[in-house]
């Protein structure tokens, strides 16, 4: 039998002691763990009861307001960006800029705030590229892009019926005398080009002979361009705009764009007065907003005199491309009704 000496009590306490120093930590540890386990379910729990409401949110998914700063009725209804079903596809100068501002003013619609260029610059990046440019929307709302310079783009066509062949299609047409001016005012502006509209849009201003390759005479030949898009899409997708009536009546063309779109009326003459200084309709109402809104001090920029003899030129040029155009869509602009008789150098 082991006899025990003093110094073996001692070794054996100290290691009792250390045991139970250790059981003592294994404990507290195990009882950290619990509490902690019972705070985060409880914090879950309070976390569902706020979205369990919406059941097209999954809470796991779900980015909370108290992380973004928004309200959890603005996350619960914050939507998905999707590709555009519908396209303002021109033409330049012709006022797409303003349909665009006045057709997101309702709540149906979410439109890209600017030019995209996705079917004529940008379409080596890809349609996921082209979605992520677009705006959130939630389920009933339709986007729109617009881009003008797809209506001249020579291979957007195909490429918009391959990403979709029921996309609608936006065609804002002006006088194409009167956007060719326009688009003279713009250039000149953006290159500081001194030159009078007469030598830029003419190879010899004396006899009048048009330079066919301007691309500010080109785009006025509307019906060459809408030969390429019919041969993709049928006519029923298509809606075309009066850029002259646009200016004038806005709500009665917005109540056919939105016949078109196939959503309900919102858009009507309440939404708009006239502003004498620019010469154009604003907005009473801005998307989102109770305050007025007019159109950049781009827009409505005062056209140069043009002699007659320049105008009736022009206007001749275009004429058997805009009845070819007349006859294709199935309305008549009466373009040829403003134009000039006079061959005389008056001032237009």
């Amino acid at each position: 039998m082991r006899t025990w000496t003093i110094l073996d009590y001692n070794q054996w306490d100290q290691r009792t002691k250390g045991q139970c120093r250790s059981r003592r930590s294994l404990v507290s540890v195990v009882v950290v763990i619990v509490i902690g386990v019972m705070i985060l379910a409880a914090t879950t729990g309070t976390r569902s009861r706020y979205v369990s409401s919406s059941p097209s949110i999954n809470p796991l998914n779900t980015r909370f307001a108290w992380d973004t700063g928004n309200s959890l009725q603005d996350e619960r209804h914050r939507g998905t960006k999707k590709l555009p079903r519908a396209l303002i596809i021109g033409a330049k100068k012709s006022g797409t800029r303003a349909l665009l501002e006045f057709i997101r003013v309702h709540p149906n619609v979410r439109a890209a705030g600017h030019e995209i260029h996705y079917f004529d610059k940008n379409y080596w990046r890809g349609p996921e590229w082209y979605r992520n440019m677009m705006p959130t929307s939630i389920h009933g709302q339709i986007t729109i892009e617009k881009t003008p310079s797809y209506l001249v783009t020579l291979n957007a066509p195909e490429r918009v019926h391959r990403l979709d062949k029921n996309m609608k299609l936006i065609v804002v047409l002006k006088d194409p005398v009167e956007r060719a001016i326009s688009d003279y005012i713009q250039s000149r502006e953006k290159h500081r080009d001194k030159r009078s509209f007469e030598d830029s849009v003419f190879i010899d201003v004396g006899k009048l002979k048009i330079n066919d390759t301007k691309p500010c005479i080109v785009i006025g030949k509307y019906s060459d361009h809408l030969k390429r898009w019919l041969q993709y899409f049928p006519r029923e997708q298509f809606c075309f705009i009066s850029g002259e009536n646009l200016a004038k009546n806005p709500a009665s063309e917005l109540e056919k764009l939105q016949e078109f779109l196939n959503i309900r009326t919102v858009i009507t003459e309440e939404h708009f007065y006239y502003n004498s200084t620019k010469r154009f309709p604003c907005l009473k109402k801005r998307e989102a907003s109770g305050v007025p809104h007019c159109l950049g001090e781009t827009k409505g920029r005062v056209h140069p005199t043009v002699l007659k003899s320049v105008k009736k030129a022009l206007y001749d040029y275009y004429k058997p491309y805009n009845e070819e155009l007349y006859q294709m869509v199935g309305i008549d602009f009466g373009w040829e009704r403003t134009r000039p008789i006079s061959k005389a150098n008056q001032i237009y």
